[in-house]
């Protein structure tokens, strides 16, 4: 429950006051929800103990100089305008009018239709 949390970029997650959501993992890896936990599902959780929580986990932020994210950011713009030229290839129109994007979901659209196998002579075979 955690990671998809995490991995949904939820900013909160909520579980059982007794924290029985937390019990498998702390089994397996016994810091692991406490990276990204705050334990309040006690009736006796100080406020101090909260604070002391909330500080752990600032410190253990991993920060990247900003040099790293310029080069991340430059290597995912490089991707995006490769990917954009496959799309703008596959929406080109072509000789008959129609994209290879338009084609192929004609095709698609037409899976189930019998096979009929035609030979085409090529122009310069006259």
């Amino acid at each position: 429950m955690i990671a998809q949390a995490l991995a949904m970029a939820k900013r909160s997650c909520c579980v059982r006051e007794d924290g029985s959501a937390l019990g498998g993992a702390r089994a397996s890896e016994p810091d692991w929800p406490r990276r990204f936990c705050l334990e309040l599902h006690s009736n006796k959780t100080r406020k101090l103990e909260v604070i002391e929580q909330l500080g752990q986990a600032c410190e253990r932020l991993h920060t990247r100089e900003p040099e790293q994210w310029a080069r991340e950011a430059q290597k995912l713009d490089d991707l995006r305008q490769e990917l954009n030229q496959y799309v703008e290839a596959l929406h080109q129109p072509r000789a008959t009018g129609e994209s290879i994007f338009q084609g192929l979901s004609r095709l698609i659209g037409r899976r189930a239709v019998r096979h009929v196998d035609l030979k085409w002579r090529h122009r310069d075979d006259r």
